[in-house]
């Protein structure tokens, strides 16, 4: 499970609350790539410390509800490490569009133009965002390696939406070729 071992990462850097880990990281960050929600969140948290991989403290707030504070453990740290260490394939994407846009067969042409118009928009936006975050540049020699990981995961969020930002245009051609003519009837 992914999610567990994203968990694990985050905790590498410093103890976190679950509400840390969701505002912080799953909002933003590796949210773009791998989103989770509160309640996935502190199941995990809560099989981490079952497995030892985890362990919490409380402190005491004024006015605000406790707040418990997760950190990785030894074991959970060599559980974090063996995991990367091991190959990982991508199962199926699955995409709801792409099954939307495969069964468009069923209604006309110009249906489907606002369809793929929402997604150009969509995806231009998420990709002017990426374009927005400053992360060292990746062929920048006097950048260590290990800084630069943040800014590989950003790459290929700029150029898979890219990538869609090229299809939607492509795909919006074909339909647009497929519209029958607007004749002048005067």
């Amino acid at each position: 499970m992914t999610l567990k071992f994203a968990i694990l990462g985050f905790l590498m850097f410093e103890p976190l609350s679950g509400y840390d880990l969701k505002t912080r990281y799953f909002d933003g960050s590796l949210g773009y790539f791998f989103p989770a929600d509160q309640k996935q969140i502190y199941r995990v948290l809560e099989r981490l410390e079952q497995e030892g991989w985890a362990s919490s403290s409380v402190e005491i707030q004024e006015g605000r509800p406790n707040r418990r504070e997760y950190h990785i453990t030894p074991s959970g740290e060599n559980a974090l490490r063996n995991w990367l260490r091991q190959p990982h394939r991508s199962k199926t994407i699955r995409f709801p569009f792409l099954v939307q846009l495969y069964f468009s067969r069923s209604i006309e042409a110009e249906e489907v133009l606002p369809i793929l118009e929402d997604q150009l928009r969509h995806h231009r936006e998420q990709l002017a965002f990426y374009q927005d975050i400053e992360l060292p540049a990746l062929d920048n020699p006097a950048i260590d390696l290990k800084d630069k990981y943040g800014a590989m995961t950003l790459d290929f969020g700029m150029r898979f939406e890219q990538m869609q930002v090229e299809w939607l245009e492509q795909l919006m051609q074909v339909v647009r070729l497929a519209l029958p003519d607007e004749q002048d009837n005067t």
